[in-house]
């Protein structure tokens, strides 16, 4: 296939998209992020994936962009921004708009 020309269509198939995550890391624990009463959020670590669980939409936001393993998680008081940190060759803080899921910083 490497001298044939590959279709926008069949990019998509050579691409490994996550879409939900199945289980946790339990030695990071998981955080109560909810902002007020009415949106039930909580924040958590798989492999290099951070997760944040909306109970009420039964929905999750995926926030990737780590190359090791997270190993710790954190939250400001007003539940507004995240930290994910991982621990690896290129240890790398990053820090998240709670709300949208967009990342706003990296530290390495």
């Amino acid at each position: 296939m490497a001298d044939e020309e590959v279709s926008d269509d069949q990019k998509d198939l050579f691409a490994l998209n996550i879409s939900w995550c199945f289980g946790y890391n339990k030695e990071v624990g998981v955080l109560n992020i909810s902002p007020n009463d009415f949106k039930k959020l909580i924040l958590y670590a798989a492999g290099h994936t951070g997760i944040i669980y909306d109970f009420v939409g039964n929905t999750q936001t995926l926030l990737q962009g780590h190359t090791s393993n997270i190993t710790c998680i954190a939250a400001s008081g007003n539940k507004r921004w995240i930290a994910l940190g991982d621990n690896g060759p290129d240890n790398m803080v990053s820090i998240w708009d709670a709300t949208t899921g967009t990342p706003v910083r990296k530290h390495i």
